[in-house]
Parts: structure tokens; sequence; C-alpha cells
């Protein structure tokens, strides 16, 4: 693995720094619009969650670039001149586009009138000929404040991401890898930082950018995203990414398998502890540990439960491949624990730990 360098570390700690609240000029229309959409949902529908204000946007979304990019436009209109309902008219647009995020018995959660109004929002928007970064932030600004998980997920601030990826500094033939995405920012943001000041031609060797998530919600909100962002590179797989037997069978195209990086911020707490035998059988530090002669040693007895960023972090080592890099982050309970030593005798003997770098304490709280 590369060393971090001084300038490294510096640019690292000035962008977790930097406000989000500064975009560029051209960028805040983008985010205006999207904040406007979403406060006009949010104020006017019965939905009271973000969470399921956020997946009826994606899923308009969805159906913008279905209309734009599928020969979908005529249900779309026939949707806006009020000739049937969402359900009626959209859910079959989405189903026939995106097979694989929607399911049978998805249903709109918010009224016709609503989300007739944010379909008109949209419209004028160009997915087309937006650079990938200005679409991703302005989503990802939205997305931001009010999208709150309830399973151990923290999103990672834009500054956070920006400064992990800068840092990494994949090239754009790397394939990279997220098997916590979330929404997806770390792979929005690697596409748009190979992509800075790059000029692509048809003999550009481009790697590919796989995410993986539980959440059908946040799967579909990635997959609407990267559609938007970076199409034909991304792949978004709503799938229990721990499972080490599912991944081996997934197809090479998806695979997450030998990746050149992997950036990610997994779920992490006390009260979403894994105790799925199969698959805490299928990781070292999923198995008991002990201490003799101060040396930490794998017992063949599997563990009742283990905390979600431990086999994480050994999921990520096994996903890499040979000279792979990685940044992951994790709480601060986990450097600290001596009980949970045989965490870093482990990480130890698979690679070479370059850096840690202590965030600043109000990185995660809410804006």
């Amino acid at each position: 693995m590369k060393k971090l360098h001084a300038t490294q570390l510096e640019l690292f700690s000035s962008s977790v720094d930097k406000s989000e609240a500064t975009l560029p000029a051209h960028e805040k229309v983008y985010a205006a619009a999207f904040r406007k959409l979403y406060y006009h949902l949010y104020s006017n529908s019965r939905a009271s969650r973000a969470e399921r204000i956020i997946s009826d946007l994606s899923n308009l979304l969805l159906c913008k670039i279905a209309g734009d990019r599928h020969g979908e436009g005529a249900g779309l209109e026939q949707f806006l001149d009020s000739k049937g309902t969402a359900n009626e008219l959209l859910l079959p647009i989405l189903l026939k586009a995106f097979p694989h995020l929607v399911g049978e018995d998805e249903k709109f959660s918010l009224e016709d009138e609503v989300l007739r109004y944010g379909l008109q929002e949209l419209a004028p928007l160009s997915f087309q000929s937006a650079p990938a970064h200005i679409l991703g932030e302005a989503f990802q600004a939205l997305i931001g404040p009010n999208l709150r998980g309830d399973k151990g997920q923290f999103f990672t601030p834009k500054s956070l991401v920006k400064a992990i990826v800068a840092v990494l500094n994949p090239p754009l033939c790397a394939k990279v890898v997220d098997p916590a995405c979330g929404t997806a920012g770390f792979l929005v943001e690697t596409h748009a930082f190979q992509l800075k000041d790059r000029q692509l031609s048809s003999s550009s060797k481009v790697g590919k950018l796989v995410g993986m998530d539980k959440d059908r919600d946040l799967c579909r909100l990635s997959e609407a995203i990267l559609a938007v962002v970076a199409p034909d590179r991304a792949s978004v797989l709503n799938i229990n990414s721990l499972n080490l037997a599912t991944l081996a069978k997934l197809p090479e195209e998806v695979s997450p398998l030998n990746a050149d990086f992997i950036l990610t911020n997994p779920p992490f707490g006390t009260k979403i502890k894994i105790t799925d035998k199969s698959i805490l059988r299928q990781y070292s530090l999923g198995h008991k540990w002990s201490l003799s002669e101060k040396a930490w040693r794998q017992e063949s007895g599997v563990r009742d439960a283990q905390d979600p960023q431990i086999l994480f972090l050994e999921l990520c080592i096994r996903l890499l491949k040979p000279d792979g890099q990685m940044a992951i982050i994790l709480p601060e309970g986990v450097f600290g624990n001596y009980s949970l030593g045989y965490v870093w005798d482990f990480v130890r003997s698979q690679g070479t730990i370059t850096a840690l770098i202590d965030c600043p304490r109000t990185t995660f709280q809410p804006s």
C-alpha cells in the first residue's frame, strides 16, 4: 500500500473542516431545485417520514431517467395530464426500466397531486448534459440533512467523503467497491474525482463501481443517483454483503471481488449485533479468540454475536485484490478497546495499516 505524505494528510484535514454549504453557483441551481422539491413534498403530503419522501423522490428520479433514456415519455405525459394514478402509470414504467429495483408490490406513498408537481419540477433539469459531480453533490446535499438511518447507519458527510477519495486517489481504471454504500456517496465522489479535468476517449479504460446494501430503499436511491451521474459503469446490489457465499456466486460484471479500492462507512453499534451463525462462521473474526503468551489465537468455536463493523472490516480485506487499498470509517472504541486486540492482530496479519486518522468529534453531528 502507498504511504500517506504530509501534504495528503493536510488535504484530508482541510477538506473535513470545509463547510458543506459552499457550492459553486452552477451547482446551486440543481441543489436548490432538489431542495425545493423535497420541502414541497414534505409540506404538501400526508407523509411525515423523510425516508418515505426520499423513497418516492428517488422513484420520480428513476421515472425521469426512464423517460429520457428508455423512451417512456408517453407514460409520464399521461400521468402529468391526470389520465391515471401514479401506481397505474408510473409503476409499470419503473418495473420495465428497473425490474431489479422495483418489486411487484411497490406502491407510491405520496398523493398523485404532489407527485405530479414533482415530475413537473424535474422536467426542465438536464440529467444528460450536467457534469456528474454537479448532479451527485446536489442530490447528496439534499439527502444529508434529511435521511437518518435507524440500523446503525451514519451517512457520511460530503466533506469527509471528498477528503477520503482525494487521499486514496483511485485511478479511472480502478475497480472501486463500497459494501455498505447507503446513498452511494463514495461511489458518486469517486466518479466525479476521476473525471475532473479529464476528457474520455473510446480507448479510455474505465473501472467498475460496485455498491451493496441490505436496505432496498437506499439501493433504489443509490441506483437512481448513479444511473444519472455514472451510467454504464456502476452497479448497486440489494443484498446482504456480509454473506460471502452469496458474493462468490455473483456474475463477474457485478462482482465486488478483487477490488482495487474499497471506501466504506459500515453500520455499527452494539444494538445491531450479527447473530446469524451461517454468517459468523464465514469469518475469522466471527469466531472466538483467546489470548495466550501475549498472542491472540483463533479458536474453532463460533461466537454468539459480533458487532457488524468488525465483520465489515474483515469483509473489506477479503474483497481486496493483492496490493489493493481501502479506507474504512470505524467507531473510536474499535481502536482503544483491549478486548478487541485480536482484531488488530488479524488485520496486521493481512496487510499494512498505513494510517489511522482521528476525525473531529463534530464530523457526524446532524447539521
